[in-house]
Order: C-alpha cells, then sequence, then structure tokens
C-alpha cells in the first residue's frame, strides 16, 4: 500500500477528488498547484478498473500529489 504525505491534522480543511479519469486528475493538480489547496485523490483499486489508465500529463501532475 502507498504511503499518503500528510497534509494536516484530523480537522484541516481540504478538497476531495473522485474519479480516475483526465477531469478528476487535472482537478486535482490544478486545485493542488494553482490554487494550494491540500487536495485527496480517490481512484478505484487497479484491479476494478474497466477502461485502460489516463495517460498524459494529468496522469504525470496528479501523481507529483503523492510524492
Amino acid at each position: 500500500m502507498a504511503s499518503v504525505p500528510f497534509q494536516g491534522g484530523p480537522g484541516a480543511p481540504h478538497m476531495v477528488v473522485c474519479g480516475d479519469d483526465g477531469l478528476a486528475h487535472r482537478l486535482a493538480a490544478e486545485l493542488r498547484g494553482v490554487y494550494g489547496e491540500q487536495v485527496t485523490l480517490v481512484v478505484p483499486p487497479a484491479e476494478r478498473a474497466a477502461r485502460p489508465p489516463v495517460v498524459g500529463r494529468a496522469r504525470a501532475a496528479s501523481a507529483a500529489l503523492l510524492d
């Protein structure tokens, strides 16, 4: 299981983005990078994916959220 970076205490305000498509990844990346928001990106487990994963800039940018 991948570790999640610390994003403040339990009461710290943050945004939650759900989805594993380009829009969800881009939204999470923009909220974090442009607006400085704390973001939690919720994606379905890999074994349940019905379509191939999103590739491109949105995926790379959202992956940087977890580094």
